[in-house]
């Protein structure tokens, strides 16, 4: 048993929204974000590519999940990315 609290499932599995979105650089990272993410009881993450960039470019779409966890590396100006990024997200929606 994991001391680890499960992540909150603030929306529903029928609201077409994931409980968490990942956007990552690295294709080689994959497996292990998602190990993290079952171990945390998570089990249906989204994942998609082009990390910082493709969430903002996605989410602008689209209703962002409870845990959003995106890639960084590369950018020259992450903390300008991150708030591109709130502006897109939800209030509530948890940013790693």
């Amino acid at each position: 048993m994991s001391d680890l609290p499960a992540v909150p499932q603030r929306v529903s599995q029928s609201s077409g929204v994931p409980p968490a979105m990942v956007y990552l650089y690295d294709k080689d990272s994959e497996g292990l974000v998602r190990q993290c993410l079952n171990g945390l009881g998570v089990l249906t993450p989204y994942f998609g590519t082009g990390g910082i960039r493709g969430a903002i470019s996605e989410l602008a779409k689209r209703t962002s999940p409870p845990l959003l966890i995106v890639d960084i590396s590369g950018i020259d100006e992450p903390l300008a990315a991150l708030r591109e990024l709130s502006e897109v997200c939800e209030p509530g929606t948890g940013v790693i």
